[in-house]
């Protein structure tokens, strides 16, 4: 509601109760009244004063004083109220209405109490000069504040006894008028301690300890309490509230009769004797090397997707529905399965389902490729992975972006799918993109990626479904590479195609060919193998060949002169077995031992040093029997059927259960009577034989 007010006094002779605007008389900076609007318990009155362009000049920074904060942000002159019957007193808001004489406005929200109020209006420059404008007298009407809510709300049951009280008021409550006598909190054993806040509308009790557990307790809030206004409480505020029951804390009793057994090479079952309770049970956790792994809500359980031949020792507790657990039942130790015969398996990184076992997880020890059996050979591209099976199908799984698995899809596959249409085969290889395949008759056929003709067929179009290649015929081992590929025929010539730009098809240019070409100067071949821009080949006579890309002295000639023609690696004599990886090779010598040579960077030569070699230098491991280079990893297999891994870890490719890189080779623990391994782009794959 807006009142007149009664002005029963006006400071006269300086031009502060006038209508002019002239300055005033003297040097004093004055203002005036223009509104006043009474709300019953506050009174809202508005006005202006005047501020001379002398003042302005000498005291204001910026233009309209707006960068002026000198005086507390009140550029010009302060006004301030006094409410001589209750005592309030205060500043008012203030602007500079952006020039001189009376434009500058103000403003003052005062409370008042019921009743009639005496309201002294005064204003002063920063100088102090200036004097009062007006004293007026308002009539003040009775109103109250009111709980709006409160939480706990009135009737509340099953309430935390660590819960705090809070109320919300219509108005913001005045901090001095809200306490312990005020807030008040009861319960069975009387008053409750506790400590009170206030902020804005809202003031919260906060016990000193818990409250009691099952108990009834009142709230009660006085007409002491009162808004930043003066407003009182119409009335004592009163609500009650029960806390919850006392909580279970009794423990089930401790499982027993636990019995483990394995599944499988991935899964061991669990069972054991149920616990009891005062309550009940809710369920059962599992542990498995003192670490929770998962809960279940019976006496029996699967733990799964663990590593081949590796013991797992495990125990169980019991928990009821209020979270009680009991003690861990005595440990239990158990050996997931052996690799079987004609298995493969897989570890390292499976972001696109490379490993087989139907995740995408990587792995950093070996886990059986699922749905794989009498598989004879392996094969590992950059992220796709092959097998042949005993009856001349072939098995493919992981990256499928390029159709490099042969299904006629492009969609990855986490366990191996059958290439359809394909039989009769005798060897494989992966490439990054591309498949091969050579079958009983001599003839190859690829699929995948084609863009600078790796699959041979005459064209650069990619293909869903295997092609065979051109023009080739009494071939008796292929090798594929980054776009390219390679093939040895039984009359020791070696011919390649695709991908050709650092000379990696061996005739002597840098084109791509899309039909098989020889590669020049090279005969009595045994043995061949394509890396990633570099190949490698062994003569019947125990000498190594090299040509391609040569950045890293992957090569071995001393150099790093990329080679369109195979050179000789004059240090190597009486090999039985080559590898070419990313950007280093390897070769296994008669007597057992492996040589290296290239990119070093992750210890992948294994001589325990980090220093690229362009001519061989022995790897730390003399009893191979059979070697893999991946992109920045190797591995040899020993006499004793075991494996051995050295280089990059980074994925965990070594297969170590860790993720170090090492310089030296380390043995692949839990693989026996393996006879064939494959390596990848931070993958490995190995074959237990029959």
């Amino acid at each position: 509601m807006i009142l007149t007010a009664c002005v029963i006094l006006t400071v006269t002779g300086c031009g502060g109760g006038g209508g002019s605007s002239s300055p005033p008389a003297s040097s004093d900076q004055w203002g005036k009244i223009s509104t006043i609007n009474n709300e019953s318990n506050r009174v809202l009155i508005t006005g202006t004063a005047w501020v001379s362009p002398d003042w302005v000049a000498l005291h204001c920074i910026g233009l309209g004083c707006l960068s002026d904060v000198s005086y507390d942000n009140y550029p010009g002159v302060d006004v301030t109220y006094a409410n001589l019957t209750t005592g309030a007193s205060g500043k008012a808001t203030s602007y500079y209405g952006g020039g001189t004489g009376w434009e500058h406005e103000w403003a003052v929200t005062v409370p008042i109490m019921p009743g009639e109020n005496t309201v002294q209006i005064s204003a002063y420059d920063p100088d102090g000069k200036g004097g009062n404008i007006a004293t007026i007298m308002v009539n003040g009407t009775v109103v109250y504040t009111y709980v709006v809510s409160s939480v706990p709300p009135n009737g509340a049951s099953d309430v935390p006894v660590n819960a705090s009280i809070s109320a919300t008021f219509s108005e913001s409550v005045d901090p001095a008028t809200v306490n312990a006598s005020s807030f008040l909190v009861s319960g069975p054993s009387g008053s409750v301690a506790g400590t009170v806040t206030v902020s804005g509308t809202a003031a919260t009790f906060t016990p000193d300890v818990n409250l009691a557990y099952q108990s009834e307790y009142t709230v009660t809030i006085t007409t002491s309490v009162r808004d930043i206004w003066g407003s009182t409480l119409p009335s004592n505020v009163v609500w009650t509230f029960t806390t919850g029951i006392t909580p279970d804390s009794t423990p089930p009793s401790t499982p027993s009769g636990l019995i483990v057994s394995p599944a499988s090479t991935s899964q061991i079952d669990l069972s054991w004797s149920p616990a009891t309770d005062n309550t009940s049970v809710q369920g059962y956790k599992l542990y498995r090397n003192s670490t929770y792994v998962k809960s279940v809500p019976s006496t029996t359980a699967s733990d799964t997707g663990l590593y081949l031949k590796t013991q797992y020792c495990y125990a169980v507790s019991a928990y009821d529905e209020a979270g009680n657990e009991s003690a861990l039942s005595a440990q239990v130790c158990c050996s997931t399965s052996d690799l079987p015969p004609g298995n493969a398996a897989a570890w390292g990184k499976n972001a696109f389902g490379q490993l087989g076992d139907g995740t995408t997880v990587d792995k950093l020890a070996p886990v059986q490729v699922s749905s794989t059996t009498q598989v004879t050979a392996i094969a590992a591209g950059a992220y796709h992975s092959l097998a042949l099976a005993s009856d001349g199908t072939v098995w493919a799984w992981g990256h499928n972006d390029w159709y490099q698995l042969g299904d006629g899809t492009n969609i990855d596959k986490s366990s191996p799918v059958q290439v359809p249409n394909l039989s009769d085969v005798i060897a494989i290889s992966a490439g990054a993109w591309h498949s091969l395949a050579l079958k009983s008759n001599g003839t190859v056929w690829a699929w995948g990626l084609n863009g600078n003709g790796a699959l041979g067929d005459g064209t650069t179009t990619l293909r869903t479904n295997p092609v065979q290649v051109m023009n080739l015929a009494g071939v008796t081992a292929v090798s594929a590479g980054v776009g390219y590929s390679l093939a040895l025929k039984s009359d020791g010539t070696v011919w390649a195609w695709g991908y050709n730009w650092a000379g990696t098809l061996g005739n002597g240019s840098n084109t791509d060919s899309s039909v098989p070409v020889q590669v020049s100067n090279i005969t009595q071949v045994v043995a061949i193998s394509a890396g990633a821009n570099h190949a490698l080949a062994l003569r019947s006579d125990g000498t190594v060949w090299a040509w391609g890309f040569n950045d890293s002295g992957q090569l071995g000639d001393g150099t790093t002169v990329d080679r369109l023609t195979p050179v000789n690696i004059s240090q190597l004599s009486h090999i039985t077995a080559v590898a070419a990886g990313g950007e280093h090779s390897l070769a296994l010598a008669a007597d057992g031992s492996v040589i290296a040579w290239g990119y070093n960077a992750y210890g992948q030569l294994g001589n325990d040093s980090q220093y690229e070699q362009h001519t061989p230098v022995a790897s730390q491991i003399t009893d191979a029997v059979a070697v893999a280079a991946g992109s920045i990893h190797s591995m040899a297999i020993t006499k004793d059927g075991t494996v051995w891994a050295w280089g990059g870890n980074q994925s965990g490719q070594l297969g170590t259960g860790s993720t170090y890189n090492a310089f030296v080779p380390v043995q692949i623990q839990n693989l026996i009577n393996i006879t064939a391994l494959a390596a990848g782009d931070s993958y490995s794959l190995a074959l237990r034989g029959n």
